[in-house]
């Protein structure tokens, strides 16, 4: 349905940012996994991907579920 969600909780594309800023802020290192939908757009796992780059992350990989 293409929403971003992290901990339950929806975030947006807004917020992925100010979220990985914080978590590599007290560990620089810490990998972002982005577990898609398999039904997930591909643009919309770019904007999540870039979102976490911004954001200050190292490493990013994606995990799909069918």
């Amino acid at each position: 349905d293409g929403s971003i969600v992290y901990g339950g909780k929806g975030i947006g594309g807004s917020g992925v940012q100010p979220l990985v800023r914080g978590v590599v802020e007290k560990e620089a290192d810490t990998p972002v996994i982005v577990q898609a939908d398999e039904k997930a757009p591909s643009g919309l796992m770019v904007k999540v991907i870039d979102e976490a780059k911004l954001g200050g992350a190292l490493k990013v990989s994606i995990a799909t579920e069918k």
